[in-house]
């Protein structure tokens, strides 16, 4: 019929709503009301829909809440981790494993065999096993704290759902269609089975022959056999292909090979498991495919915004008495943001009066500050000869600018960067900073030029919005605590990307392929660590002691990932797996199991080649001398050759010509380390202000010598050491 908003149809996800919805339009070719679609998650909020004690609770909130519960009943697990940012960590993984314990309805009682296990004690620290102890405590804790607020986490509306589903109705749906079931946790079990029992709901699953011991447990919860139709006869095996690279450039441009020779990309899907790869991808396909959706998480701390705020913290880390750390200065106002910023007239004059700042304080501009370690911003704001330096500068640049403007443009940029942390002493003070620094980078900035950096800001700002929220918004804090707070919540969020889910080439995590179909399957990233990803071991607590709780997590999420890939290839007609080769990783477990059902079925090794992708690099041939202009003749006719210069001619003339002839070279970058241009230069001054009064004649290691050496040495030494406090290095 036309109206099908009486069916409710639970997906794992929300993507294949719109492929179910397009699919319907085509059978139908009329106008239909569209079933109820929700994933999961959705579907168990719908059910405890008018219960005003289910409001999700905030990330951070629920860190706060167990950190206090952690201080009032077990302060021994804050030994050495007092303040709430740096429990932050540990608070996040409690959170997280009292939702997986919620989630698979682990008694308080097997949490009781295990606190006695832990007071025999494992062969663990004792800070995990007094976390054991007290585990049954924080939880019930937790609970009672979320009630009280009315919220709940994840894992407790699960558990409510559970509790309400004998008595739900669910008048408003004539039918309930679970969809593409796999591995569900024993609360999301319970509810479905009721709803099944009492034939409200058609489940349907997706197998093979395969071994799954997930489908086995799910054959006998719903007492029902879970074994799929006999293969069609003749059923054709998709064609694999594989393709190794030493690096993410060369699998992106083998991907965009693959790729172009597409006959309809609408029917195929490039699948990224690692999100870091998102970037190159859509920048090296972007001109061969017209349409392309992309639909994944990319990590703001990926982005140049969140690298502005790690420098900031930094800076504030590191200052003393009022004064900043050098290094971490520069590496605030060097950042690509701040130097575009608009603050007089145009990018420009930032720039400029920035990089002005810089040469002072490596005293390539002669102040007094030349050299600092640690340097005030007043102290900065009045060097007269850092203003005439930027003027000389804009005026060759032909930017007519008032001199007694730049000081206002310098304060502002310490105001806007620096300052306006110092006053800051509470987290709704800090979202406070953290906005007007935001509001200043899209207004002044050039922010708005790039697509992903406005994502980035909407995240940004929405974490932000959250520490304004935070029940701790008006607890006084230190700056380096607040900071702490920020970045770690800044570190969990991801970007979203818009497109058309239904057009084009789509471009998915793992999981967005859920319940999906695909003629052609091109997956990046196959290898260990990366498909599966799975954690080795569980920061907190032994996986011993989770498994004999029933959290059996590395081999559920390993079986997790394997179906959803199997799942995925076995639909399409051809799959191309690319993988890095270099020597620090190894291919997939994944693409070993598929190589090993070709041979078995092939009944032979090497059925399925490698194809290797390469750098191809084309050498020009000799080139034609260059005539050279009397000035340039004039400067070699009376160069002085060194044996540096001489190899750097021999390896390549043009960079002789760049660095002897133009004297270009390469800004020096602050380091941590002295490297071995430095040593040098210090071991020929020495070597040179010693035995050049010897020139011409054999040295005598006498009195006169000796003292003459020590002198030399210290003063060479002291000289190389403002050369390290140039570079950040300790000498």
């Amino acid at each position: 019929e036309n109206d099908l908003g009486g069916v409710a149809v639970i997906f794992g996800g929300r993507r294949p709503a719109l492929f179910l919805n397009r699919e319907l339009g085509r059978l139908l070719k009329r106008p239909f009301v569209p079933p109820r679609c929700f994933s999961m998650d959705d579907f168990v909020r719908h059910l405890m829909d008018g219960d005003t004690s289910c409001r999700p609770v905030s990330g951070l909130d629920a860190c706060h809440l167990i950190y206090g519960i952690a201080r009032s009943h077990a302060p021994a697990l804050l030994a050495g981790r007092e303040s709430f940012s740096r429990f932050l960590p540990w608070a996040r993984e409690i959170a997280s494993l009292i939702d997986q314990l919620d989630l698979e309805e682990v008694t308080d009682d097997a949490l009781r065999g295990v606190r006695l296990n832990a007071e025999i004690g494992y062969e663990v620290p004792a800070s995990v096993n007094a976390l054991i102890a007290h585990l049954s405590v924080l939880r019930r804790e937790y609970h009672r704290a979320l009630r009280e607020r009315g919220e709940c986490s994840r894992g407790l509306l699960y558990s409510l759902a559970r509790a309400k589903a004998d008595g739900l109705d669910l008048p408003e749906f004539e039918r309930l269609i679970f969809c593409n079931l796999f591995y569900l946790h024993a609360a999301e079990e319970k509810i479905i089975r009721v709803l099944h029992d009492r034939d409200r709901a058609t489940l349907i699953f997706q197998r093979d022959e395969g071994h799954w011991p997930v489908f086995q447990r799910l054959s006998r919860a719903f007492a029902a056999p879970l074994a799929p139709p006999p293969r069609p006869a003749g059923r054709r095996v998709a064609r694999l292909t594989l393709c190794s690279g030493a690096d993410t450039s060369i699998q992106v441009g083998m991907v965009r090979e693959i790729v172009s020779r597409l006959r309809d990309p609408g029917r195929a899907v490039v699948v990224l498991p690692d999100a870091t790869g998102v970037i190159p991808l859509v920048t090296e396909i972007a001109a061969i495919v017209p349409e392309c959706n992309l639909s994944m998480g990319y990590p703001v701390t990926r982005s140049v915004i969140y690298s502005l705020f790690e420098h900031i913290a930094a800076a504030h880390d590191g200052m003393r008495d009022g004064a900043y750390y050098v290094r971490d200065y520069l590496r605030v106002f060097t950042h690509p943001l701040v130097k575009n910023l608009s603050l007089v007239l145009e990018p420009a004059v930032t720039r400029v009066i920035v990089h002005k700042v810089e040469e002072v304080l490596r005293g390539e501009v002669a102040t007094p500050l030349g050299g600092s370690l640690f340097v005030k911003p007043a102290e900065i704001e009045c060097l007269d000869e850092l203003y005439r330096a930027a003027a000389l500068t804009l005026q060759g640049m032909g930017i007519a600018l008032v001199t007694e403007e730049l000081p206002g443009l310098l304060a502002a940029l310490h105001r806007e960067l620096l300052g306006r942390w110092e006053r800051v002493s509470t987290a709704a003070e800090f979202a406070g900073a953290v906005e007007q620094l935001l509001d200043l980078l899209l207004a002044k900035g050039g922010a708005r030029q790039h697509a992903l950096n406005l994502r980035v800001l909407d995240r940004v700002f929405a974490v932000a919005a959250e520490l304004r929220r935070a029940s701790f918004s008006g607890d006084r804090l230190e700056l380096g605590e607040l900071f702490r707070i920020f970045m770690d919540a800044l570190r969990g969020e991801k970007v979203s990307f818009s497109g058309s889910p239904l057009k084009g080439l789509q471009v998915l995590g793992l999981l967005e392929t859920r319940a999906l179909n695909f003629d052609h399957v091109i997956v990046m990233d196959v290898n260990e660590s990366v498909l599966p990803r799975v954690r080795a071991c569980e920061p907190l607590i032994p996986r011993q002691v989770l498994v004999s709780l029933g959290l059996n997590r590395m081999e559920t999420e390993e079986e997790i990932q394997r179906y959803h890939f199997m799942r995925l290839i076995a639909h399409a007609s051809e799959v191309s797996l690319v993988y890095n080769d270099s020597t620090e990783t190894e291919r997939s477990r994944f693409i070993e199991e598929l190589l090993w059902e070709a041979e078995r079925r092939e009944g032979r090794t090497g059925v399925v080649p490698v194809r290797k992708g390469i750098y191809r690099t084309e050498l020009p041939g000799r080139g034609e001398p260059v005539p050279k202009r009397s000035e340039t003749v004039a400067l070699l006719s009376g160069f002085t050759f060194s044996p540096s210069s001489v190899n750097t001619y021999l390896e390549c003339p043009l960079r002789f010509y760049y660095r002897y002839v133009l004297r270009l070279r390469e800004r020096e970058e602050l380091g941590d380390e002295i490297d071995g241009a430095e040593v040098g230069i210090f071991i020929h001054r020495v070597l040179h202000d010693v035995f050049a009064p010897c020139r011409g004649m054999r040295p005598s290691i006498d009195r006169e010598f000796r003292d003459r050496f020590f002198p030399a040495t210290r003063s060479v030494a002291a000289s190389t050491a403002w050369i390290c406090s140039m570079t950040g290095a300790c000498w």
